[in-house]
């Protein structure tokens, strides 16, 4: 394998020729002794394969991509290619209970979740099924946290007053003890709250997603690794992925990276390139709340470290 690879890179030099174009042009009588070995035209012919956009990673972000390039009506071929399954366990967009929020410090974000929602009330109506539940959201705890991972009080205060979005603003540990008993409020607390926040279901919208992307004409490839990737610069095309079953894939148009965590080893690895991207440790846990316990929308408690309640569904 490495001498076949060897083979491949010597012929590209000073050259655009792609190295499945070399492996196509090979032949036994070309190649007499040498480590392709007798049928090794017949297998490159079989074994590598065209397509015009390849998106790796089936989470969130990659059948998104697939079913808006599908909704869109884009005409050429294109695979998704996924090493587990569709939203994979070991991935960040498996579960029921994932926070969407208008609630931000960082307008930026607020005006990209408003702007999704119609689009996910497209996927629910295409998809006739149920992804998103309308929870509410409150902020609260103490305003001298500064801004945090997840924000702060007054930087969503500000955010929603400033975009015009429906909000509450509640001044004492009191009045939040009061409204929701279940909230531990200390004194001096303040909060706000927003009506219209929840969570989406995010196996579910995937799976969604990806069964609409299939019904026109995208390939979903589970269970496929992406062993390697050569660049435009190396191959002459957008990419040349090898794939863990020994084929390849020749990307003519987009490669579309949808990796999650495994982002950052894989720009390394294959592009040479460094993301500056700062690892957040969250611990967490599930906890059982008793029949009586009062209803609660979801909270973010602000301290010095902050905290974070979701509901989740009896299966989860």
């Amino acid at each position: 394998e490495n001498k076949t690879e060897e083979f491949v890179r010597v012929q590209m030099v000073g050259g655009t020729t792609s190295p499945a174009d070399v492996l196509r042009s090979l032949s036994d009588n070309k190649l007499t002794g040498k480590p392709c070995g007798k049928g090794f035209e017949a297998w490159i012919g079989e074994s590598v394969h065209k397509v015009d956009i390849a998106i790796i990673g089936a989470g969130m972000a990659g059948t998104a991509c697939a079913y808006t390039l599908a909704k869109e009506g884009y005409e050429g071929s294109v695979v998704v290619l996924e090493k587990g399954t569709v939203a994979d366990a070991a991935g960040s967009s498996h579960g029921d209970s994932r926070m969407y929020r208008r609630m931000y410090s960082d307008e930026y974000y607020s005006k990209m979740m408003s702007a999704s929602l119609p689009l996910w009330a497209e996927v629910e109506r295409e998809s006739d099924t149920s992804l998103l539940a309308k929870n509410g959201l409150i902020f609260f705890g103490s305003n001298d946290t500064g801004e945090t991972a997840e924000g702060s009080i007054d930087g969503a205060v500000a955010t929603m007053r400033k975009l015009g979005i429906e909000h509450e603003t509640i001044d004492s540990s009191d009045e939040l003890m009061q409204r929701w008993p279940g909230l531990c409020a200390k004194q001096g607390d303040k909060g706000v709250f927003s009506i219209d926040d929840g969570s989406i279901n995010a196996t579910a919208a995937c799976r969604a997603m990806a069964d609409l992307a299939k019904a026109q004409g995208v390939h979903i490839r589970e269970k496929t690794s992406v062993l390697q990737i050569f660049t435009e610069k190396e191959t002459g095309c957008e990419a040349l992925l090898h794939l863990d079953d020994g084929t390849f894939l020749e990307v003519q148009q987009k490669l579309v990276l949808c990796c999650g965590a495994w982002s950052t080893d894989l720009l390394r690895d294959n592009f040479n390139v460094r993301m500056n991207a700062k690892t957040q440790l969250v611990a967490w846990g599930h906890y059982e709340l008793p029949d009586d316990a009062p209803e609660m929308p979801q909270w973010f408690c602000f301290r010095k470290g902050t905290h974070t309640g979701l509901r989740m569904s009896e299966d989860q």
